[in-house]
């Protein structure tokens, strides 16, 4: 019987420990993850060519795919072809651990026109409680001239002291 009872507390203090191990091990890894929230982003500027008179849409899109909430800063620039800021924008706020924000930007052209040719930039940053520098994310977008309408003279005539034309448009 004592040989019995020997392997007994043995097992239960080897049980202890294995169990102990295992919990120092899951805190461990607890600690070490990390605690910040990982932003999923995702830029959209609806549609690749714009016409020069026409507004601009893009939207930044981000999710936290952290394990926690947490306050946020994200900066929205619009770039010229030139490689020009064009737009600056900055917002703060909070997300909770999950959940999809979605800031829709609506650029209309500066003096009626956009320049044309080029690819234009729209860009966004998120920033949240975290020491890492966050990736600039973009989607590009070209606008295109407009179409001159192509007017034709079909024809000329005069009456008394008065010059007539008729003018067909052959344009687009």
């Amino acid at each position: 019987m004592k040989a019995k009872g020997r392997f007994s507390g043995m097992r239960k203090k080897a049980k202890r420990i294995f169990l102990m191990a295992l919990a120092v091990i899951m805190l461990l890894s607890l600690i070490s993850m990390p605690c910040q929230a990982e932003f999923v982003p995702l830029c959209d500027c609806s549609k690749s060519k714009y016409e020069q008179d026409e507004t601009i849409r893009c939207t930044a899109i981000f999710k936290n795919d952290g394990l926690w909430d947490q306050d946020y800063e994200i900066k929205i620039w619009l770039y010229d072809p030139n490689d020009r800021v064009v737009e600056y924008d900055r917002f703060k706020g909070h997300i909770k651990r999950g959940e999809v924000k979605s800031i829709r930007m609506i650029y209309s052209p500066p003096g009626g026109r956009w320049e044309p040719g080029g690819w234009w930039k729209f860009c966004f940053q998120v920033f949240g409680d975290y020491e890492k520098m966050p990736v600039k994310h973009c989607c590009v977008f070209q606008v295109e001239e407009l179409p001159r309408p192509d007017l034709v003279i079909t024809d000329i005539w005069s009456v008394g002291n008065a010059i007539y034309y008729e003018i067909r448009n052959v344009g687009k």
